[in-house]
């Protein structure tokens, strides 16, 4: 059957007869509700300025480069992916008296307690989306990683190929 053009606002949507236990399977057919529902678009997104970065870390194959020292306190750091592959960042921090190295030996095996803990960051993004995040640092020993895997077969991690950057806060 023809149904007359509805105007742009209204969506139409088919839903199925409820069921409950006591309902059977006939040979007839029922044709569904057709329930009719009003669309308003939303206003216009409002696209909050994002506070200026104190600084930028730019990933690439297989490095970090910060434009400058990252330091005590808040730091609002933006992340260009200048890569061709997708990247992430990792934010670890050391325990005392532990280096890059000790974490690179412990990830080889995950054994025994771990000489870092992780603070956060960022999820993969490609060239292009340049994502901005915050993070709190207190004087310490610090590194950066990314832990997705390359193209290559067999995959070898990012951080295997160098993607790991060791930096202090005083």
């Amino acid at each position: 059957p023809c149904r007359p053009a509805l105007p742009s606002s209204v969506q139409t949507m088919t839903s199925p007869a409820p069921r409950n236990s006591s309902a059977r399977m006939t040979d007839s057919f029922e044709s569904p509700p057709i329930i009719e529902v009003t669309v308003t678009p939303a206003a216009a997104a409002v696209d909050p300025a994002l506070p200026a970065p104190t600084s930028t870390i730019t990933l690439s194959e297989y490095a970090f480069t910060l434009d400058k020292d990252l330091v005590a306190g808040k730091n609002t750091i933006k992340m260009v992916n200048a890569g061709n592959e997708p990247h992430e960042i990792e934010i670890i921090r050391l325990a005392p008296g532990k280096r890059m190295e000790d974490f690179g030996k412990w990830m080889a095996t995950m054994q025994g307690e771990p000489p870092a803990v992780p603070l956060g960051g960022v999820t993969p993004f490609v060239r292009g989306k340049d994502i901005q995040f915050d993070v709190d640092l207190v004087a310490g020993n610090y590194v950066l990683l990314c832990f997705l895997p390359d193209t290559s077969t067999p995959p070898k991690m990012h951080f295997e190929r160098g993607m790991m950057k060791e930096f202090s806060i005083r």
